[in-house]
């Protein structure tokens, strides 16, 4: 009761700001992803990514379904993406909570996963790429349904292999240029965590002078005695007991106070009342 209402104003305008800053401190200084989302909320939604491309995967490896993969015209390597990217389930969960937690350890060995997975499409399209080459010459070859590569044997048979060879050159770049956006990404926001602290500590509200932190915490100017000064009632003490009030005020304010005569004025004559 004892503040200004512009004293109180400006507590709550500092305070105010002061929470501006520290939001744009944790949000402006790690980046983003994909140009509009904040960077750490960019590599969860990439580690839900993994843990929901794990399940097609899984179902790849357990159906041998060559439509539930981006690869497979090499029958060598056609199982290895599948394989790395089943194990999702688990590493994108782990990434999730080193997002969460901005854990440096479950972040490392998510983009660990993440960059294995990138490799491993990188082969598999390579080999797939180089497979697609022999398309052409496929039906002359001793290969030709006996070795059970059957998407191989139905281009040869519709005669589609420059087409196929351009489609699967698209798209096989296509895949691993956004799957190495988010390795890029993910190893952006782990670094950013291994340079920060988990917890940080501002210490910019330390640089404000005496004033500005006499307001953030709303309290008066230890150097001012009037602001100081609190608020007394004097009403009961001044019926009760005469000199009380000015007592306590010369007490309270270091002040001199003549309250006289206690019964001087209470006198009949020369008498005393």
């Amino acid at each position: 009761q004892f503040l200004p209402r512009n004293l109180v104003a400006n507590t709550w305008q500092s305070r105010a700001s002061s929470g501006l800053e520290c939001l744009a401190t944790m949000r402006g200084d790690i980046g983003t992803c994909c140009a509009v989302l904040p960077l750490k909320l960019g590599v969860g939604i990439i580690a839900m990514i993994c843990f929901a491309h794990s399940t097609e995967c899984i179902l790849a490896l357990v159906t041998s379904d060559v439509r539930f993969q981006g690869n497979g015209y090499s029958q060598t390597f056609s199982w290895v993406p599948p394989f790395v990217g089943s194990f999702g389930v688990i590493m994108g969960f782990v990434g999730l909570l080193g997002v969460y937690d901005n854990e440096p350890g479950m972040l490392k060995a998510f983009n660990y996963f993440i960059a294995t997975k990138l490799a491993a499409s990188v082969v598999a399209a390579t080999a797939d790429f180089w497979m697609l080459r022999q398309c052409e010459g496929w039906m002359a070859s001793g290969d030709y349904k006996n070795v059970g590569n059957v998407q191989m044997d139905k281009l040869a048979e519709m005669h589609v292999c420059p087409d196929a060879r351009k489609a699967y050159a698209l798209g096989a770049s296509l895949d691993i240029l956004v799957w190495a956006y988010f390795v890029a990404k993910s190893f952006t926001f782990q670094w950013q965590v291994d340079l920060n602290a988990p917890y940080e500590i501002d210490f910019a509200a330390e640089m404000y002078d005496k004033e500005s932190r006499w307001k953030l915490y709303k309290v008066t100017d230890p150097n001012d005695a009037e602001a100081r000064k609190p608020v007394l009632d004097f009403a009961e003490a001044g019926e009760q007991d005469y000199g009380t009030a000015e007592k306590l005020r010369q007490q309270m304010y270091d002040e001199k106070v003549d309250a006289g005569e206690p019964f001087a004025q209470h006198t009949t004559g020369d008498q005393r009342a």
